[in-house]
């Protein structure tokens, strides 16, 4: 969290307010607050600690969303006065204590903000400072004058969730039974939906720091005005809730706040297992908790370093990849980061989720193309999903032996493999507008089998390929069931002129077909094209490929990658995004390949 927040700044110090930390004995500062009345000045010392003591003295870490960071305040600190932005001065004062002192760790106070080597030290230790802990103390902010209401109805849907599921013996298998169940039959708990949507708006459940404070603390209270309960009341209630999001109230029907509570949960609630938790990898934390926000991209990656530790499932040591130097880049940061995910699963899959936006983007990148942009939330309006299906295997069991200590310079990432074919001919993307009127899906389908019926012998599958073989769920389809999806979608669109919708009459078979057929190319298709090979295969990718770039199979890779040369240097290539093809995502055609005796290519990107 240290990295978040504006510097402190101390206001006419004579001597200065931080002394440096010994690092060998892990030592870190923590604030003691002085008791005081309310309308009282906040008044503390420091106190240093060594994390390598059998005994600690018993603290509390606080946990906020900083607001307004031009609001500022001073607090007094040895009689030193302080500024810090106002909303770490107001949780301080909520804290503080009328008879008797209260120790916390606050990280904009207790990190010497000016001093990047005090900074790098403590954001590395946020693990152990975190997980040492008394209490976690969750400031949701000041009273609206419905918090009363609102966590009382939070409370009761706890007590619900608790009741219903055998005192939360059967919980997991009734929101989670294989996927996340939000048909759960309604609520009986009475509360004002509105109301409800407010608390999860709140910036404390989209902030990337607030999500490894909440993991990483034992146990944390929630604390909103002079209403208090504890966290994870608040996350199973959100949980339940979530579970019943078909049958919720407009304002909480989608609602991304209850979205990301829930997510949280994965990591902050220890006795609940959700299929988040199996992602102890780098690469899956870095994929998942980009829909939270951090005020530093860096923080995209050293935000999360503290749970990575925690949920690692490897014996865990700091690789030097990970250790904060906030002097870095975050282009470098990234590199490094994206390099250890994949070296770490010993697999490309970091390629998948590399998603351009523009042609612009693929050319002149202020990341290499191989990268991620973590930093950057999902954007179903321009994005597409990953290709993240775990029966892919494209490369069969090939292996690319990344070392996060290549010699290759820190942009380039080297990977063996062979080219599968070149793209011929490609079709306008499948946007989200596409997908909502009917005269343009139609027109678009009608120009891709028009494309297809020029290539000999025809290829085959086109349904198929259009939905990547999954259905929405990522559940794998046959053929025939694609091809009878694709064709009742069509007949409804020509005989209704609209998309099927949940809900219709069971006796309408196009209707039921073809919306389970819409939901997949919702899922699949979105923000890919359709595209032909120079051999005829078929296949949907990047929405930013083109004529004549390169369909590959990387060793190591879960689905064939599409590159383009780089301008001037005919050895490197751009990472343009994955793909799709049609009759080799089971490793046919590596097996060919390795039959045949050809020699593999490196391919060195950038």
């Amino acid at each position: 969290m240290a990295s978040r927040l504006p510097e402190t700044m101390c206001l006419a110090c004579s001597q200065p307010i931080y002394h440096e930390l010994e690092q060998t004995r892990k030592e870190v500062r923590i604030l003691v607050i002085e008791p005081a009345a309310s309308h009282e000045p906040v008044r503390c010392t420091f106190q240093t600690i060594s994390l390598l003591d059998d005994a600690l003295p018993q603290y509390e870490t606080v946990s906020y969303a900083w607001g307004d960071a031009t609001k500022r305040d001073v607090v007094y600190i040895g009689g030193h006065q302080l500024s810090v932005p106002l909303s770490a001065k107001n949780v301080l004062q909520r804290m503080r204590r009328s008879d008797k002192p209260r120790t916390v760790w606050i990280d904009v106070i207790c990190i010497d903000q000016q001093n990047l080597v005090d900074r790098n030290y403590l954001v590395q230790l946020m693990c152990e400072i975190y997980s040492s802990t008394s209490t976690g103390f969750i400031w949701l902010g000041k009273d609206d004058h419905n918090t009363e209401a609102t966590f009382d109805a939070i409370r009761a849907l706890y007590h619900e969730a608790r009741t219903e599921t055998q005192d939360f013996e059967t919980f997991k298998e009734t929101v989670w039974p294989g996927w996340w169940n939000v048909y759960g039959a309604p609520t009986s708990v009475v509360f004002d939906a509105k109301h409800m949507a407010r608390l999860f708006d709140n910036a404390w459940f989209s902030r990337l720091w607030c999500v490894q404070e909440a993991a990483l603390a034992p146990n944390s209270i929630c604390h909103c005005g002079s209403q208090n309960l504890p966290l994870l009341h608040l996350l199973r209630a959100a949980i339940w809730l979530y579970s019943k999001t078909k049958s919720l109230p407009g304002p909480l029907d989608g609602h991304r706040g209850l979205a990301r509570a829930v997510h949280i949960a994965s990591y902050a609630d220890a006795t609940f297992k959700v299929p988040f938790q199996a992602g102890g990898n780098l690469l899956w934390m870095m994929n998942t908790l980009r829909q939270y926000s951090a005020s530093l991209d860096k923080d995209h990656v050293y935000g999360l370093v503290g749970m990575y530790q925690r949920f690692s499932p490897q014996d865990y040591e700091m690789s030097t990849s990970l250790v904060p130097r906030y002097d870095r880049s975050a282009r470098d940061i990234y590199c490094d980061a994206t390099k250890l995910a994949m070296a770490e699963l010993n697999t490309l899959d970091a390629l998948l989720y590399v998603c351009h936006h523009s042609d612009e983007e693929v050319e002149n990148n202020w990341l290499p193309t191989w990268v991620p942009q973590w930093q950057r939330k999902q954007d179903l309006n321009v994005d597409h999903f990953p290709l993240n299906h775990n029966g892919f295997r494209v490369s069969g069991d090939t292996k690319p032996n990344i070392s996060p200590k290549s010699e290759e310079p820190l942009e380039v990432l080297t990977a063996n493999g062979f080219v599968l074919d070149h793209v011929r001919d490609t079709s306008p993307a499948f946007t989200l507008e596409t997908l909502r009127f009917v005269q343009s899906f139609l027109d678009l389908c009608e120009s891709i089998e028009a494309a297809i019926n020029q290539i000999e012998p025809r290829p085959t599958d086109l349904e198929h390929t259009l939905i990547a073989s999954l259905d929405r769920m990522r559940v794998p389809t046959c053929a025939e069931q694609s091809v009878s999806g694709y064709r009742a979608l069509k007949r409804y669109l020509l005989r209704r002129g609209q998309f099927p919708t949940p809900g219709l009459a069971e006796d309408d078979t196009d209707a039921s077909d073809g919306h389970a057929y819409l939901e997949a190319l919702n899922r699949w298709l979105r923000n890919r094209c359709f595209f032909t090979t120079t051999t005829g295969s078929i296949g949907i990718g990047p929405k930013v490929m083109r004529d004549h770039d390169l369909v590959v199979i990387l060793y190591g890779s879960s689905v064939p990658v599409v590159l383009r040369e780089k301008k001037a240097r005919a050895d490197t290539y751009l990472v343009v995004g994955s793909a799709y093809v049609n009759g080799v995502m089971y490793g046919e055609a590596m097996e060919k390949h390795r039959a045949g005796g050809t020699a593999d290519s490196t391919f060195r990107m950038a």
